[in-house]
């Protein structure tokens, strides 16, 4: 049976190597439990912490919470590093490994007789799967291009947030394939290139073609959202502090932007984002600078409108389609630079 690859060898010599003492695991929440059966008996000759937080990427950490747990060194399952640590942190992907050969046949039949070129891609579990696939489509004679993301680490990677692999290809690919279970990741990717994108879930081996019409409710909620916002008198900007979510500067020049519009705004910090706390404060329409999917994937929980703080930026809807294309990321300065 397929299996998650803890790399546990690698994690016992790594603490052993840095002579660690207290350790801080973190891990999204659906592979707790593996890891409280496999992992956590495999570090008895340790102090072991396992953070209740559900970690959704690598742009949140668990520093502030290691630090007050007095722990020396963090094991970090399920994601690549995006962002700098303030104690060391070794990052195990988690691995997935599947063969995607008994969908070979279903590939073949839903791809378009006429293409040549396939971009694909992969979330960061599901990455040894684009060797055998890309193979395949090779040997069928289909051009294969991979691209690298500015926040992922692995080539063919895509995150929530950046979907470069494959928009680095727009209009050059004729397909884009994508491994990935869910919706989160798919939906993001037909967002980010605004056409058709073929799904492999990895489990039950079924291809799928997304149309972009999936995502147009993004716009239409956005849209009306943005109407609110240009009738609002009093703005809340909510900037997210955890490290990779931290859109510091993107708020600071959406206040500006704002002011000049005759606007009151105040900019709001979260380390999370409350939708009970921001629906209710007392202002007309919310604008979010944390993680950038949140305007899009949570709009129905909140009772105030939601704007994308890239959207601001681009003066309309879906301005986060062009961020995550790329576009605009240069003007932003470094995490580093802002602390």
């Amino acid at each position: 049976m397929p299996d998650y690859d803890f790399e546990l060898n690698k994690v016992l010599g790594w603490l052993k190597e840095n002579r660690a003492r207290r350790l801080l695991i973190e891990a999204p929440d659906g592979l707790k439990p593996e890891i409280i059966k496999k992992v956590i008996p495999a570090l008895k000759d340790y102090t072991v912490f396992l953070s209740s937080f559900p970690f959704h990427g690598a742009c949140e950490t668990g520093d502030y919470e290691g630090i007050a747990l007095g722990a020396d060194h963090v094991v970090h399952f399920g994601h690549t590093q995006m962002v700098g640590r303030k104690l060391p942190t070794l990052y195990v992907p988690a691995y997935y490994y599947f063969d995607p050969s008994p969908s070979f046949e279903n590939l073949d039949n839903m791809l378009n007789p006429d293409a040549k070129k396939i971009a694909l891609a992969s979330t960061v579990q599901y990455i040894p799967s684009l060797r055998p696939i890309s193979e395949h489509l090779k040997e069928k004679g289909y051009e294969v291009m991979i691209g690298k993301g500015d926040r992922a680490k692995l080539s063919g990677q895509v995150l929530g947030c950046d979907y470069l692999a494959l928009t680095s290809f727009l209009n050059l690919a004729d397909e884009y394939l994508l491994v990935s279970s869910g919706d989160f990741h798919p939906f993001g990717s037909v967002f980010a290139l605004e056409t058709q994108v073929m799904q492999l879930d990895p489990y039950s081996l079924s291809w799928r073609r997304l149309d972009p019409s999936i995502v147009k409710p993004w716009f239409l909620r956005e849209g009306f959202a943005w109407l609110k916002l240009l009738d609002a008198k009093t703005v809340g900007i909510v900037v997210g502090t955890s490290p990779g979510q931290k859109f510091l500067w993107e708020a600071e020049e959406a206040a500006k932007k704002l002011r000049k519009m005759g606007k009151q705004v105040s900019i709001i910090s979260a380390l999370s984002i409350d939708f009970n706390q921001i629906s209710a404060m007392p202002f007309d329409a919310v604008v979010l600078a944390a993680c950038p999917r949140l305007p899009y994937d949570d709009f129905d929980s909140s009772t105030k409108p939601l704007i994308s703080v890239f959207s601001v930026l681009s003066g309309g809807p879906g301005g986060l389609r062009d961020w995550l294309r790329g576009l605009r990321r240069k003007t932003s300065p470094s995490l580093s630079e802002i602390g």
